[in-house]
């Protein structure tokens, strides 16, 4: 098990005419002079950019469990340079397995100039049970 997580994975958006936009961009088009292998080039294309917003229910675990460089707690946001998330040192440090889960809840919110892509808000589930190590 790891004690990161990468925000921009585990999920698909699509475009208004059903093309995949992430996480596997062709080709990009128009002109780009963005990286379409990367959440923020993909949007970039469509004139768009992403939000990582912690669920308000998951906001005091968050904290309690995450290094929380790049967030802002009265919103809940996440930065997008801090998109890949990290259990926090007295977690990572302690010895042997953890003893209570640790679940946190992120919701990764898509926007574009022409309207929100197919799955544009998406709720990441992200757990780390019982038992585990890190």
């Amino acid at each position: 098990m790891t004690d990161t997580y990468d925000l921009s994975t585990n999920f698909t958006w699509k475009e208004f005419r059903g093309v995949t936009i992430w996480p596997t961009f062709a080709v990009a088009s128009g002109g780009a002079t963005t990286n379409p292998a990367t959440v923020d080039g993909a949007l970039a294309i469509y004139s768009g950019s992403v939000k990582y917003i912690v669920a308000e229910e998951s906001r005091a675990t968050f904290v309690n469990c995450f290094n929380t460089e790049g967030y802002t707690a009265e919103t809940g946001e996440i930065a997008a340079a801090n998109k890949t998330i990290q259990l926090n040192d007295v977690i990572r440090e302690q010895e042997g397995a953890i003893v209570n889960p640790i679940t946190v809840k992120i919701k990764v919110i898509a926007t574009t100039a022409w309207g929100a892509p197919e799955n544009a808000e998406t709720e990441l589930i992200i757990t780390y049970p019982e038992g585990s190590t890190k």
